[in-house]
């Protein structure tokens, strides 16, 4: 096998995997009772103004 074709398994291999994890922790995820959450809204904070474009 020359180094090329090898590369290119490599790389099929990682985004495969890739894929497939992604799908194995979005199933996962579903089945959570309590879902994590980020607390991006401080309540302390002022909002902030609107942007005009």
């Amino acid at each position: 096998m020359n180094a090329h074709s090898a590369r290119a398994r490599k790389i099929y291999q990682s985004a495969f995997n890739f894929l497939v994890n992604l799908m194995a922790n979005l199933a996962a995820y579903t089945y959570l009772p309590h879902k994590p959450s980020l607390d991006i809204y401080p309540k302390d904070l002022p909002a902030l103004p609107p942007a005009v474009f």
